[in-house]
Parts: structure tokens; C-alpha cells; sequence
């Protein structure tokens, strides 16, 4: 949820984004990544019937589309500085007008 926040979207914006990265087979709807958001994490059993865990495939479009690694949406408290894509080239492949 920090990262969508970080970039300003909203899950619609981000349902529909990963939706048509995924060619149909990414989540169609901002509950489904309302439901990926309220998941605790690895290791976690989900503690409510309104979180599931995301598809590796899932976490790899959303990473990819936040501009950050897939460690960083599991374990975000160990996330490096490293390992952070600068904002320009986030929003740069959330138009994917490729500048």
C-alpha cells in the first residue's frame, strides 16, 4: 500500500494498469488489490476473509509496475536504499511512454 500511495494511484488505477499488463489475467477490480493489501505477509495466515495472499506472478507485475523489487512489497522494513528505483523512471513506466 506504501508504494501505491507513494506514486499517488489508487487501486482502481492500479487494478487497471496490471489488468492490461497482464493481458486479462491480473486482478479486474480494486478489491482484489484491496484484498492483496490487506494480506499480513509471508509466512502469515491471512487474519480476515477480506485478504489473500497475491500469485508470485501478481507480486512480480506490481513490483514491476511500483518500480521496486519484489522483496521490497514482502519485506519492505528490510528494503535497501539500494534497491530503489528513482521516482522519475516510476512515473516514466507508469505512463510507459517509455521517456
Amino acid at each position: 500500500m506504501a508504494y501505491r500511495h507513494a506514486l499517488g494511484l489508487t487501486q482502481t488505477q492500479v487494478a487497471d494498469s496490471h489488468t492490461h499488463r497482464m493481458a486479462g489475467r491480473g486482478p479486474r477490480t480494486r478489491k482484489e488489490i484491496s484484498l492483496w493489501e490487506c494480506w499480513p505477509g509471508p509466512g502469515s495466515a491471512p487474519s480476515t476473509s477480506s485478504a489473500r495472499a497475491p500469485s508470485y506472478e501478481h507480486l512480480t507485475r506490481l513490483a514491476q509496475l511500483y518500480g521496486c523489487l519484489v522483496n521490497d512489497l514482502l519485506f519492505a522494513h528490510t528494503a535497501t536504499p539500494e534497491a530503489t528505483v528513482p521516482y522519475q523512471e516510476t512515473q516514466r513506466r507508469w505512463r510507459g511512454d517509455g521517456r
